[in-house]
């Protein structure tokens, strides 16, 4: 009888409690829609949403709850804590819950995505430049990893390979400014199109803390981390391939002091126009195990991070 008792209120306990989560994730999501909605409401306001379907995913991810999972492929228990602590506590924030995006950040990023999404232009790949745009810009979880990496490891000399149209250095640089650091970026991109409404785009709001360079990576790459004169953090969204992944890293890792930190984007990434399979995550795995790393997580299986001692 009194087993019975216990049990039925210890089930009476766990519905209620139950309910109580559903509720705040209930009230969670809601409050979520309503700033989202202030911020498209916003954007709105300097005329029509080209794509609100994209739009409203993009302001919901750039504000509500966001985490992932973390796999630890290589990690050095001592380092983490002591050697480099932040980087601890970054991978933690992405386990548990990423910060979002501030809500004149998200408003900026989305009018400047309202801008390209509308644009009748044709990219270099043949497909219009609002869809090239919406494939590969930095949105959810890739913005919430920079700007939290660039809010929680406070880098001073960012690289980026590969700006497509700047949606990450956008959200690199806002998260550089907000915490009143004197970082700067310099970001190579390899398209003259995409180039120019960057370096347009970033000028305007960032003016000499950031420098868009036109051109291939192998020609400039070791030119542009030379002048940097040290790299502090490093975003790689450029060529996917093991022998980019390899050779742009030995680059890096020759001008980062300990405790820089560089994120590979895609690391599973494989071309739908090629049969043969990618050697892509097997350069990722070779730049895990270089003697310099002393940590490297994958996110959500799709990006790494390698943290140098």
């Amino acid at each position: 009888m009194i087993g019975r008792l216990r049990r039925e209120f210890y089930s009476g306990v766990d519905h209620a409690v139950r309910r109580l989560v559903q509720g705040l994730h209930v009230d969670r999501d809601v409050a979520t829609g309503h700033v989202a909605a202030g911020i498209l409401g916003r954007v709105a306001a300097d005329g029509p949403l080209e794509d609100a379907a994209f739009l409203i995913k993009a302001a919901t991810e750039a504000v509500g709850q966001l985490s992932a999972r973390c796999i630890r492929v290589r990690w050095d228990e001592a380092y983490a804590a002591t050697g480099q602590p932040r980087f601890d506590t970054f991978v933690h924030c992405v386990e548990t819950g990423l910060p979002a995006l501030p809500s004149d950040v998200a408003e900026d990023t989305l009018r400047v995505a309202n801008g390209i999404i509308g644009s009748p232009d044709v990219d270099f790949t043949g497909i219009p430049a609002g869809r090239s745009f919406a494939m590969a810009s930095s949105f959810g979880l890739k913005a919430r990893l920079l700007y939290g990496a660039a809010a929680v490891l406070g880098p001073r000399r960012c690289l980026e390979i590969g700006t497509a149209w700047g949606m990450s250095g956008l959200v690199l640089l806002h998260a550089l400014k907000r915490g009143g650091r004197a970082g700067t970026l310099d970001t190579i991109e390899m398209d003259a199109q995409r180039h120019a409404a960057a370096a347009r785009m970033l000028g305007e709001r960032f003016g000499d803390r950031v420098t868009c360079h036109l051109g291939l990576t192998e020609n400039l790459l070791p030119g542009v981390a030379e002048r940097m004169g040290g790299i502090d953090f490093a975003f790689h969204d450029g060529g996917h391939g093991r022998k980019h992944y390899v050779g742009d890293f030995a680059i890096i890792a020759a001008l980062m002091p300990a405790g820089g930190v560089v994120v590979f984007d895609d690391i599973r990434w494989q071309s739908r126009r090629s049969v043969e399979p990618s050697d892509c995550y097997e350069g990722w795995l070779e730049v895990a195990r270089h003697p310099r790393v002393r940590c490297a997580v994958e996110i959500a299986r799709r990006i790494g991070v390698v943290a140098l001692g």
